[in-house]
Formats: C-alpha cells, structure tokens, sequence
C-alpha cells in the first residue's frame, strides 16, 4: 500500500485502542501490581481504591480540583455517585513506586516503535529537532552546574534543552 491508499484516521485509531488494551491488561496485572507497590500489604484487599484505579487515576490529564477529577473518574469508569477523599487517594498514590510509569512509558515506545500504524513518508519516517536555551534560577550550585555561556550574563545559570518530534503524528 502507498501512503495514499492508508485511511490514516482510521489506523491509528485501532492502534490507539490496541494501545490503551495493552496497558490496561498490563495495569491490571498482578505481576505489575506486586512489582510496583511499595509495600506487600498495600491494595492487598479488593476496595474502591485499587491499585489499577490509582495508577489510571494519574495517568489522566487533570485539569480541575482533585475532588472533582476523583468524582467525575468515578462516574464514568464505575457508573457510580460514590467517591473517594482526595486525602484517601493521596495517600494510596505514595504507595505507588515512580518505576511503574517508567515501565508503562517504556511498553507504549515499544509498541510505538514496532508499529506498522507509524505514518512514513516514502517508506521513512520524518523527524524535526528544536531546541532552545533555558534561564535557570540563580542560585551557586546550579552556576556551577549549569554555567552561562554568555559573557555578558556570568552570574545566571542556562541550560540547552530540546525535543524530537515525529512531523506525520
């Protein structure tokens, strides 16, 4: 098939929702839940605040108060008026080790990657760089750290930063 032919849309809506499959059979793993808890008695009992939902829960893109993310997370997964406390929910999300978004970050490169769903253009597949000088906090360690390159600012600490895109996604 050449690039005209794919329907694009609809491919990368079929990989996006074997994506999210993937990783909710993954989230939901007892593997990855004894891996990824701090402590083997934490989310050891079936409750409301299960491990799955928590880890679910700071992978949305909250934009409101965390009541009302709570709330509204569980109105639409559960079908339920029931919620947790925010205080509750904090408190459980401590109990989750950060390797466990490294992980699923890791598993969704992969399949990123190794997908034929990735657009290419004449079979290769197109990336832009850009970067750009950051104006870090003046403080002593990060000067050391960091020091400017510019001769007219020596006392301010700057850093390079930039990011790889993929142009056709």
């Amino acid at each position: 098939l050449r690039d005209g032919d794919v329907n694009w849309p609809e491919v990368m809506k079929a990989f996006a929702e074997d994506m999210v499959r993937s990783l909710g059979k993954t989230i939901r793993s007892t593997s990855f839940l004894e891996t990824y808890r701090t402590d083997p008695k934490w989310f050891s009992r079936m409750r409301m605040l299960a491990f799955s939902f928590c880890v679910c829960m700071i992978l949305t893109r909250m934009v409101t108060s965390l009541r009302n993310e709570l709330g509204t997370f569980f109105e639409n997964t559960l079908d339920v008026d029931r919620s947790i406390t925010p205080q509750a929910f904090s408190k459980a999300r401590r109990h989750i080790r950060p390797e466990a978004f490294h992980a699923l970050f890791e598993d969704t490169r992969e399949q990123v990657v190794n997908a034929n769903a990735v657009k290419r253009f004449h079979g290769y597949r197109l990336f832009a760089i850009d970067g750009t000088d950051l104006q870090l906090p003046a403080s002593e360690e990060l000067r050391m750290t960091y020091p400017s390159a510019h001769p007219s600012s020596p006392k301010s600490a700057r850093a390079r930063g930039s990011v790889l895109c993929d142009v056709l996604d």
